[in-house]
């Protein structure tokens, strides 16, 4: 196990304890991990801190469950998943990572009742993990949001529209829900739907993935916001000057060539794909 690179756990506290334990007796101070899941433990906190401090090269935590983390200055991957947080939940365990994050990504998980008073403390949306990310604006280069999940609860749940990622200069990949772009609040910002799109995108983008939640809004405004992405490249092509595809599950927008052309036009391929769930 000292020299073990890549190490999952779906166990029981009790039965990591007695492993750290028998490190201990066999005088085993520091771990050569690379990359860490941890899954199973109710109460991961002393199960985190334990393993992680003896870990000082840890780059990749996937973790399953919410918990308090250790500053972890080496890390340069959180994969978050299958678990409801609050935004002080996830404002704490990003702040751990005191380095320089490359890559960032929650998937929401279930919701066990359909009523969202009783669930919106625990509902992260996208304007709040951008918010959490800001101090690693110069260095992310991929940010998953998968937020399908929430939209379980209620059609009008208020979304807040999506901030600008203009200052995450690093970033090039980005997965987001259409909702998170396109929804009733997003016409407090009084832009036409062709802008909506663009006015958030970072600059040096290269792959954007758009995945339809449970309870899609009509596609017009996607479609609009695509030919704005188009125009706006084709009137100033320095815009997005790396972008290369841009995929989404909205079949509607693939009845007719018309999109996919105007997007060729300006050197972006759009795809269609289905994303699965993580739940």
């Amino acid at each position: 196990m000292p020299n073990l690179p890549h190490l999952a756990l779906d166990v029981s506290v009790h039965q990591t304890f007695d492993q750290i334990e028998a490190l201990k007796a066999l005088g085993v101070s520091l771990l050569s991990l690379k990359c860490m899941e941890i899954n199973g433990a109710f109460q991961t906190v002393w199960l985190s801190s334990q393993i992680i401090t003896r870990s000082p090269d840890l780059e990749t935590l996937c973790l399953y469950h919410a918990t308090s983390l250790p500053e972890i200055p080496s890390l340069k991957a959180l994969h978050l998943g299958r678990f409801r947080m609050s935004v002080d939940q996830l404002k704490s365990m990003v702040s751990s990572c005191t380095g320089q994050l490359r890559t960032f990504a929650y998937e929401a998980s279930d919701i066990v009742t359909f009523h969202a008073d009783e669930n919106s403390p625990f509902m992260i949306q996208a304007r709040d993990a951008v918010t959490a990310l800001e101090t690693h604006n110069e260095s992310l280069e991929s940010l998953h949001l998968d937020l399908r999940i929430r939209t379980h609860m209620s059609r009008y749940t208020k979304i807040e529209p999506m901030p600008s990622l203009e200052s995450f200069t690093a970033l090039q990949k980005l997965f987001i829900n259409t909702d998170a772009v396109y929804n009733t609040q997003s016409l407090e910002l009084q832009l036409p739907d062709d802008a909506s799109l663009t006015r958030f995108l970072p600059p040096d983008i290269v792959f954007l993935h758009l995945v339809e939640p449970d309870l899609p809004s009509s596609s017009e405004c996607l479609q609009k916001g695509l030919v704005g992405l188009a125009d706006a490249k084709r009137r100033d092509p320095s815009r997005f000057p790396k972008l290369k595809q841009v995929t989404c599950d909205t079949k509607k927008i693939f009845e007719e060539h018309y999109i996919k052309n105007v997007l060729s036009g300006v050197g972006i391929d759009l795809t269609y794909k289905e994303f699965p769930r993580p739940d």
